[in-house]
C-alpha cells in the first residue's frame, strides 16, 4: 500500500480520548495497533462519524464479500474518501475484520486534529493502549 499522507483517518469526538506529546504517522499507529488485540466491542462503531476508506480498501472488500467496488462504496456510504458512520459490516462484531479499512486496523488510535496521536477511551483495546504508552493506568 502506498503511504497516505496527512489524511484525516477517524472524525469523532473527543470526549473520551488520551491525547499524546508525539506526533501521529501511520506507520507508528499500525506498530503500536498490532501490540493490542481487537475485541469487537463497536467502540468505533459508537464514536466515529466518518472514516478514511482508501480505494484499495475498498477493492479488498469487494473481493472479501464477492462485490463490486460500486456497490461496497454505495454500502459504506462512501464520500469522497471517508464513509459516512454507521459501518454497514458492523453487527454484534465485524464482519470483514480481516479486511477491514485502515482506519479501522488502527483504531482506538487516530490523529487528534492538531496533529498528535491519540487513543480513544471508549473500548478496552483503547484503555490498554493508553495503559502501554503512559505511565497512569486508567
Amino acid at each position: 500500500m502506498p503511504p497516505i499522507k496527512n489524511k484525516d483517518f477517524c472524525s469523532k469526538s473527543i470526549a473520551k480520548t488520551a491525547v499524546f506529546g508525539i506526533p501521529f504517522s501511520l506507520g507508528l499507529a499500525l506498530a503500536l495497533s498490532s501490540l493490542i488485540n481487537c475485541r469487537q466491542c463497536g467502540g468505533c462503531e459508537r464514536e466515529a462519524r466518518r472514516v478514511f476508506v482508501a480505494q484499495e480498501d475498498v477493492e479488498t472488500i469487494a473481493k472479501y464479500i464477492n462485490s463490486t467496488q460500486e456497490v461496497v462504496r454505495g454500502m459504506m456510504h462512501i464520500e469522497g474518501e471517508h464513509m459516512i458512520m454507521p459501518c454497514p459490516f458492523y453487527k454484534n462484531g465485524c464482519s470483514i475484520h480481516p479486511v477491514k479499512p485502515i482506519a479501522c486496523k488502527i483504531y482506538p488510535l487516530f490523529q487528534y486534529p492538531d496533529g498528535r496521536l491519540a487513543v480513544s477511551l471508549e473500548c478496552q483495546a483503547g484503555i490498554d493502549m493508553h495503559n502501554l504508552l503512559s505511565m497512569e493506568k486508567l
